[in-house]
């Protein structure tokens, strides 16, 4: 698909004015890097991109994951070292969740489902420096259909303060050992 010349004036416009404002924001709190969009269904591959360069450490809260892509690059990641830590919403249920959960559990990445409140937060932390937040859920549509925007930051500023979230998150969530505990335990 072929962005306009005033599709692209309006991203550049559109990112200039993020970047001043979170200028102004993160001043004195470190520096911030390549502030970059994603926008669905153009770019949406470019998550795939970020946990394929993920070095350290990968922890993500997302509302939905059904994007086999993603639970592939997932489980290439945790296959290099890269430690894998993610957070779903307990209340999202379906064929193509659990298919994804018994892929990602099997390559030994922790996860845990939020049944306290709705999880609707889709963010995720690399490397405790890069950050990945907006409107994508991990999934297909999200990718290749649906209009979607999210902002990559290289800020430990950043990281840390959605860190301190996820532990918060992370502390509150349920382990999930199996299918069975997903699909049964929120109806």
């Amino acid at each position: 698909m072929e962005r306009s010349d005033l599709e692209r004036f309006a991203i550049l416009i559109f990112v200039s004015a993020c970047s001043f404002t979170l200028g102004f924001y993160f001043a004195g709190r470190g520096s911030i890097e390549f502030p970059h969009l994603i926008i669905s269904p153009m770019d949406g591959n470019e998550i795939v991109d970020l946990i394929n360069n993920a070095e350290e450490s990968i922890y993500a809260e997302v509302y939905i994951f059904t994007s086999d892509e993603i639970a592939d690059a997932i489980v290439s990641a945790r296959a290099r070292g890269v430690d894998v830590k993610i957070i779903i919403d307990g209340n999202v249920e379906g064929e193509k969740i659990e298919e994804i959960i018994t892929k990602l559990k099997s390559a030994g990445v922790e996860l845990r489902e939020h049944t306290l409140k709705t999880l609707h937060s889709k963010f995720a932390i690399f490397d405790g420096k890069r950050v990945l937040i907006g409107s994508h859920n991990w999934s297909k549509s999200a990718i290749t259909r649906n209009r979607e925007v999210s902002i990559v930051l290289e800020s430990r500023w950043l990281a840390d303060k959605l860190m301190d979230i996820f532990e918060e998150d992370w502390e509150e969530s349920v382990e999930i050992t199996d299918i069975y505990q997903l699909v049964y335990t929120n109806t």
